[in-house]
């Protein structure tokens, strides 16, 4: 057999189905998104934000495949749940930075380690 007929033979394999992307922008936002709701305590807004920026970029990305027909039409409200999921998961990483600058400013977390370091037993003695 020739190359074309190997190719249109009815013996021939299947290609295996396309990677479920959708799925894989879900887990990606389910990893960014208690690093973007504990961001204040623990300094992990920025891996949550980045994590959310490209969750949002690859739904978008989705979504338009879907509008240019590429996808099925039932794909298409998903992505777009994706992407304002992702977007809300940047609004929440933003405001998580801004709420550390302020808190950062007013001594929040000197207190906050003093307090830590206090139940740990290793803070200075009382004078």
């Amino acid at each position: 057999m020739s190359g074309v007929d190997d190719v249109f033979s009815p013996e021939s394999p299947r290609p295996a189905p396309p990677p479920d992307r959708l799925r894989r922008i879900s887990r990606l936002l389910a990893l960014a998104l208690p690093l973007n709701l504990f961001g204040i305590f623990c300094f992990t807004g920025v891996p949550g934000a980045v994590m959310a920026l490209v969750g949002w970029q690859l739904a978008d990305e989705e979504v338009a495949r879907a509008e240019s027909g590429a996808l099925p039409r039932e794909a298409r409200p998903r992505a777009e749940r994706l992407r304002a999921f992702a977007f809300t998961q940047m609004t929440l990483a933003l405001l998580s930075l801004v709420a550390q600058v302020v808190l950062f400013g007013l001594g929040f977390y000197d207190y906050l380690l003093q307090f830590f370091l206090g139940l740990a037993g290793i803070g200075a003695p009382a004078a």
